[in-house]
């Protein structure tokens, strides 16, 4: 909130005097703030635009892109998909007028994201190929193998599952040659989605737990919390609703105490989700579940998700 507060005085200072490339890089950062601390995102939108404008009358193209790419993902966060795409599309093409080759290649990839939520599959490959293509050109190992993760994001948005499956398989291995946790971290929590909604939840735990090793030792919280919602997903799935909303509860109050929202869209595929854990507790041991786990400090919460075993795990075998 102070950071909030001082970002906007530099600002209103700034704006009193000149537009300059300086007040651009305030206004930008306090839209950030926003983003992050408030989850206003109207209001995020307005600053980004403004030192867009500024950018713009400088003539400084660099300025320019960062402004479309922040415009883009904080109108793909609140899923106007039709908005993003149009800020991430004049971003490609700013950055091949600039001729940078490894911007253009991640402006691609932004793009295709949006192009491929919104249903155009085979547009949205294409666009990565050429992203995944121009990195390996340009020696960018860690650029192919976010290539190579978004692909299996497109496959699996199409419903091609075991391709998505391979693809975040081959990524998670392409990032661990290279030592990239955060990498190895995000495609072993999307290789665990996959599994999940294929039913094969011994894969989907056993992923999710190493994603979340990766994010514990970044000290990347609301990667956690993510995990643990997708934990809480797949205990319900199993059958195990006591679980599955404690999970949800310890993640809902991790994100709650560090200022981090769920997307919209992915808020009503965790409640579509949780519906029958709900609706199979009874109302008041459904409350405490979910409390149990909101109270739960951070490491605690983790230990539930490590070591805590669902109810087909604990059944005991027959001989």
């Amino acid at each position: 909130m102070e950071g909030c507060e001082r970002l906007e005085a530099i600002r209103k200072l700034e704006a009193a005097t000149n537009r300059s490339a300086l007040q651009a890089l305030v206004t930008s950062h306090a839209a950030d703030l926003l983003n992050r601390s408030r989850g206003d995102y109207e209001a995020a939108l307005g600053l980004f635009q403004e030192a867009l404008g500024i950018y713009r009358e400088l003539g400084d193209k660099k300025g320019i892109v960062t402004e479309l790419t922040s415009l883009g993902a904080n109108q793909r966060f609140v899923g106007d998909y039709a908005a993003a795409r149009r800020w991430f599309e004049e971003s490609v093409q700013v950055s091949r007028e600039l001729g940078d080759r490894s911007q253009t290649a991640g402006a691609l990839s932004n793009l295709a994201g949006v192009v491929s939520a919104q249903g155009d599959h085979s547009l949205s490959r294409s666009l990565l190929e050429e992203a995944r293509s121009t990195f390996r050109e340009t020696g960018d190992e860690v650029g192919v193998a976010w290539s190579i993760n978004h692909l299996g994001d497109v496959a699996r948005n199409a419903g091609r599952l075991n391709e998505a499956r391979l693809a975040y398989q081959e990524a998670a291995g392409t990032f661990r040659g290279l030592g990239d946790r955060w990498g190895m971290a995000r495609c072993f929590a999307d290789l665990a989605s996959v599994a999940c909604a294929q039913g094969d939840h011994a894969t989907a735990r056993a992923s999710y737990r190493e994603a979340l090793g990766h994010f514990r030792e970044l000290g990347h919280n609301t990667g956690i919390a993510g995990v643990l919602e997708g934990l809480a997903v797949s205990a319900a799935r199993e059958g195990d609703p006591r679980r599955a909303l404690t999970l949800a509860g310890a993640a809902a109050g991790i994100r709650y105490r560090i200022g981090a929202r769920i997307r919209p869209v992915e808020q009503r595929q965790l409640d579509r989700s949780l519906g029958e854990a709900w609706q199979r507790q009874d109302p008041a041991a459904a409350k405490v579940a979910w409390a149990d786990g909101w109270s739960m400090p951070l490491e605690r919460a983790i230990g539930q998700a490590m070591s805590g075993r669902s109810r087909a795990e604990a059944r005991p075998t027959r001989s």
